[in-house]
This record gives structure tokens, sequence and C-alpha cells, in this order.
């Protein structure tokens, strides 16, 4: 008997841009009309994520941390929320949208980037989790971090010059990493708010040197404070004193 196998993942997105490969479901029709929808989880994925992002996948008991769950001769509500079912009116005219010639929700759900009104998960196509050699990483901490947690969330295996993080320890480093990587930002844009670092998106503002000089000679004069001199120009103190460095 001939079977046909569609393989995808189920994925959600935070608000960081990251992607987390939740589960692999595949769809498996065979030529006497039978068919069956296997979900298989990925908990070392799932346990990073908590309300309001992930409130569990619709259908399935995940508590109850099974392998597998099979649904046989049955559409799952996953797939009937989000897919075309056979008896709709327009189905051919999206099945053709689509590219396709005959309905597999399964593939269609790959295929469109429709969202369902209810959840933000969406399906790409399956490819087997990979080992991803990061041990002679060299980029600044916040993007080697975003690097390393795009692919902790993707399933994949990362190696680093002391470590290996696969599913044995990948929630755990994921949850430091992120706390560290919110925090590196969060420091980042004080600094930038205080004028201790030139702003994201453009570059640090220009003051005539003629229009520097009298705010410093006024300050060394005591007609102003420091704060008002920045203020003046519309710069941070930080700033201020720094451009005051570059005129020595």
């Amino acid at each position: 008997m001939k079977e046909n196998t569609t393989s995808a993942y189920i994925c959600l997105k935070d608000d960081l841009g990251i992607e987390y490969r939740l589960c692999r479901l595949d769809y498996i029709s065979s030529d006497d009309g039978h068919y069956a929808y296997i979900f298989r989880p990925d908990y070392s994925v799932i346990d990073m994520l908590s309300p309001p992002l992930f409130q569990g996948i619709p259908g399935l008991d995940l508590d109850l941390r099974k392998e597998e769950y099979i649904r046989k001769d049955m559409v799952p509500c996953f797939i009937s929320e989000r897919t075309p079912g056979e008896n709709r009116i327009d189905v051919s005219e999206l099945l053709e949208s689509a590219g396709m010639d005959h309905l597999n929700r399964l593939e269609w759900l790959i295929r469109t980037d429709l969202r369902y009104f209810g959840d933000s998960f969406y399906a790409i196509r399956y490819t087997e989790p990979e080992t991803v050699d990061m041990s002679g990483l060299s980029l600044r901490f916040p993007d080697a971090a975003m690097r390393i947690m795009k692919n902790i969330c993707a399933g994949n295996t990362v190696i680093l010059k002391d470590l290996r993080i696969d599913k044995n320890n990948r929630a755990q480093t994921y949850f430091l990493l992120k706390e560290l990587y919110l925090g590196n930002r969060k420091a980042l844009k004080t600094m930038r708010d205080a004028g201790e670092l030139p702003r994201l998106g453009r570059k640090e503002k220009e003051i005539p040197e003629k229009e520097l000089r009298e705010m410093r000679r006024r300050m060394e004069n005591g007609l102003i404070t420091s704060q008002q001199a920045a203020d003046a120009l519309g710069i941070g103190r930080a700033t201020l004193f720094r451009k005051f460095k570059k005129l020595e």
C-alpha cells in the first residue's frame, strides 16, 4: 500500500523575532483512503514559553507529555481551524492560488501565509534539526546571543567552545541568555537616552565649534550649569563633555 507523508513544524514568533519550532506534525495518507495526523512536540522548546505567547497547542493535552499524539481518520482542530475543508465552495480557487491540484490541508497550511484569528501559530516545512558549531563565533554579545537563541529555539544543537546546548540544557541556557540579552539591551538604551552613546539610526548631532567654546566659557564662568548647556545644545551631558574633550 502506497503512503504519502507531508511534514511540518508548528511555530510561533516572539516580539524579538525569534521563531520557536514547537512541534513536528506529519500528515500520512494512504491509497485506501485512510489517513493520520501525528503530532510530536519538542518539550525542550515548549518549556521555554509561557502565556500570553503560548497557551498550549489546540487539541493536545501537553500535560501528558506524550512523545506522539495521533489522530487517525479525523481532522484535528489545529488543522480544521486553519485550513479549507473539502466542501468549501471556493476550495478549487484556494488550491490554485497555492499551486496545488488536490486538497492536502497540511500542505496548504505550509504554502500559505494566512493566519488563524484565534492565535499566532503558523506552519513551515519540516527539516531535520541541525548541529551548529559556533565554537569559533566572533561577534558582539547581542549579535552572538541572538544567533545562539535562534538556533536553540529552532531545536538545533549548538556547539560552543566550552558548552554543548541540546535538549537536556536548552531551556536553562535560553533563559540565562535571554535575561543577559534583555539586560544588555536595556543598559544600551539607557546610555543612549543619556547621550553616552549615539542613538541608533542617526549620526551624533553636529555642533559648530564656536557654539561649543561659547558654552564651555559660560560654564567656566559660572553663568550656566552643564545640564543647562547640554539642554541648550540639544544633547546629553555625557555627549557635551565628550565634545568638549575633542576641542582640547
